[in-house]
């Protein structure tokens, strides 16, 4: 049974504007980059001001981030698009749980790409960022997230087999280990990228989750944390695997997750 033309067609117009969205923000940012002085400022305390400033060559800092998150959006949509969930539901039910996940993974991309777009036009007009704004535009689509969420919990209780067995396919299993190891290699990205920044060799790092400057060298801390997590997650998700316990395998796999995205998102803050 085919996915509906309607939410294909839904899925490529949200997919398409968010791709376009960043896009735009970049083209943008070429566009002023011979204004631009050498030294900008690239990235933002809690309130918005500039806290960090150098080479305008990280100014490309949120289209390359956008970029990673497009980049595994795309491969969990097409893996949700072609592949069966494994989830014991009835046919009908499972073209409705993949149909309402391609949905939300395009409303979760969206949240990402406005905040790099809003982040972008930061740095290239080389004004605050308007924080009340991000948060104004994720309020919504965030919102959606949860209710999408509430609905394919309802769908997988209302059309779950009751006699029937479905073969697991473990297409979920590996959306989860797909996008925990791509968080943790964005999350080892955005070390580099701080690592090499000029400004920041001879300084403190500011960590926003503390609100003060520290030791730069503690922003190995998360990443050690998570590259641990992730690994020992990893380990106990094979295991489970090969002892055909579904239940273990599930609970890995969302803490290999959790992980993941945590990890990522404390270093993104710094």
């Amino acid at each position: 049974m085919m996915m509906s033309k309607k939410v294909i067609w839904l899925h490529r117009v949200l997919f398409s504007a968010d791709v376009l969205m960043l896009a735009a923000s970049l083209v943008f940012f070429l566009i002023k980059w011979s204004s631009l002085p050498d030294e900008i400022g690239v990235h933002f305390d809690g309130s918005g001001a500039f806290d960090v400033v150098d080479s305008k060559i990280f100014g490309f800092y949120p289209h390359v981030v956008g970029g990673l998150f497009i980049a595994g959006i795309a491969v969990a949509d097409r893996l949700v698009r072609k592949k069966n969930t494994g989830l014991k539901l009835t046919e009908r039910g499972e073209l409705l749980f993949r149909s309402e996940l391609l949905l939300n993974l395009d409303v979760v991309l969206f949240i990402s790409s406005t905040v790099f777009t809003l982040w972008s036009r930061s740095v290239a007009l080389q004004v605050p960022l308007n924080t009340a704004l991000v948060v104004g535009c994720m309020e919504v689509p965030f919102l959606i997230v949860v209710l999408g969420i509430i609905v394919q919990v309802v769908t997988c209780r209302r059309h779950r087999l009751k006699t029937e067995k479905k073969e697991r396919t473990g297409t979920m299993h590996r959306v989860s280990r797909l996008a925990a190891w791509m968080l943790t290699v964005s999350g080892i990205v955005v070390l580099i990228a701080c690592w090499a920044m000029e400004s920041l060799k001879d300084r403190k790092l500011y960590f926003g989750n503390f609100d003060a400057y520290l030791d730069m060298r503690l922003l190995l801390v998360p990443q050690a944390m998570a590259v641990a997590a992730v690994a020992v997650s990893e380990i106990v998700s094979v295991r489970a695997v090969k002892a055909d316990k579904p239940a273990l395998v599930l609970l890995a796999d969302r803490l290999k997750l959790l992980c993941g995205l945590f990890f990522f998102l404390v270093e993104s803050e710094s």
